[in-house]
């Protein structure tokens, strides 16, 4: 029987909610073959159509709708969000002058950035797990951290500048939707069905998954992963209300305004799932 191809994060709610569909411990028609990677080059195999089931920053759903469906479940829709963080604190008015480092160009993270912040000096792509290092190294002056990395940095001594997941709710009065999982036409019934089963599954035996999130996690701390799994992981991941679609309509609104987004490129199916042409 052939696999099926699966790629998503290494940050703790996608190994939660995936760990049971790759580890056979819910029924699926085909053997998942898994592919773990950062979000940003997640993004990059999602443009090119490379995989048949992927985890996508919502910002890059908005791009792909041509090759790919958004599917009910796996998404990461809460009221946590990315963080500018700094070594010395700063105003967000003086982000004009400070070199800023973003994980990725086509993550939520840079759109919210990018749609409310000023703009920086300069801006440097790193992966997300390398930002604290870059920091105290001084190759950069604030950075926008994502994952577990933003339940860390105040114990690493690290200065919040803006919370901008707070200022994304608090505009549109809405979740905020940072990523979902997509899969390609012809898989996606069968994806819908293990990847949701998967989740309840990891609902009902919480712990059934702990080695595999340990194992991938860059925070080893368990309260960081705990944290982390408790703000990503909801009844939004296991399926997408009504309320997450509105989010997801939202964030999309915000990037159309301000020119990143085009309505053309977007296409939903009746009930409000982001679909193919």
């Amino acid at each position: 029987m052939k696999q099926l191809q699966i790629a998503y994060s290494s940050c703790p709610n996608d190994t939660f909610a995936f760990d049971a569909w790759v580890h056979g411990k819910i029924a699926s028609k085909r053997r998942p073959e898994p592919i773990v990677a950062d979000i940003q080059q997640l993004n990059a195999w999602a443009y090119e159509g490379r995989y048949p089931v992927i985890k996508v920053s919502t910002f890059c759903l908005g791009k792909i709708t041509d090759k790919y469906q958004m599917l009910p479940s796996g998404a990461a829709i809460g009221n946590e969000g990315p963080v500018l963080i700094s070594k010395t604190p700063f105003t967000i008015e003086e982000l004009k002058n400070k070199r800023v480092l973003v994980p990725g160009l086509d993550t939520t993270a840079y759109l919210l950035f990018s749609c409310l912040c000023p703009e920086p000096l300069e801006i440097g792509i790193v992966p997300f797990d390398q930002m604290l290092d870059k920091l105290n190294a001084d190759e950069a002056d604030a950075a926008l951290i994502i994952h577990e990395t933003r339940f860390a940095f105040e114990k690493a001594g690290f200065h919040q500048i803006l919370d901008l997941g707070k200022c994304f709710t608090k505009t549109f009065g809405t979740l905020l939707p940072l990523g979902v999982v997509v899969a390609k036409k012809e898989v996606y019934d069968e994806a819908a069905k293990a990847l949701k089963a998967s989740i309840q599954f990891a609902f009902d035996n919480p712990t059934s998954s702990k080695d595999y999130v340990l194992y991938n996690s860059q925070e080893k701390d368990p309260d960081i992963i705990a944290k982390h799994i408790e703000a990503y992981v909801t009844q939004e991941t296991l399926q997408i209300s009504s309320n997450g679609q509105k989010a997801i309509h939202s964030l999309f609104s915000l990037a159309i305004e301000k020119g990143l987004l085009t309505k053309k490129s977007l296409h939903f199916d009746e009930t409000g799932l982001l679909c193919h042409i």
